[in-house]
């Protein structure tokens, strides 16, 4: 009989585990492989994956290819915003050509 909500509990359990982890280590250096993790903490090694996914998507880390994966500086939030061309050429320290009949030359 299937439980539902065990494999989620699971996969929580081995996220706040691998976090963690990744706390003592420094940026750039390698996690131990998921077979090891898997057998240190008794859990599924679909279910260690699916936390170390949701974390490469977090950006904590970051998958290597053939090497393993790595912890990696959180990304940061970029705001991002529109603003008119006079806006962006003021913030940019440039004054804008004058938008008028006469800036257009036919």
């Amino acid at each position: 009989m299937a439980f539902p909500g065990r494999s989620n509990d699971r996969a929580a359990e081995a996220r706040a585990r691998l976090l963690d982890l990744i706390q003592t280590l420094e940026t750039g250096e390698r996690i131990p492989a998921e077979r090891e993790l898997a057998l240190r903490w008794g859990v599924a090694r679909m279910t260690l994956r699916k936390a170390i996914d949701r974390l490469v998507l977090d950006g904590l880390l970051e998958r290597r290819n053939r090497l393993g994966t790595y912890t990696s500086r959180p990304r940061v939030p970029r705001h991002l915003s529109i603003s008119s061309f006079t806006e962006e050429m003021t913030r940019r320290g440039i004054r804008p050509p004058a938008a008028g009949p006469s800036a257009c030359v036919a």
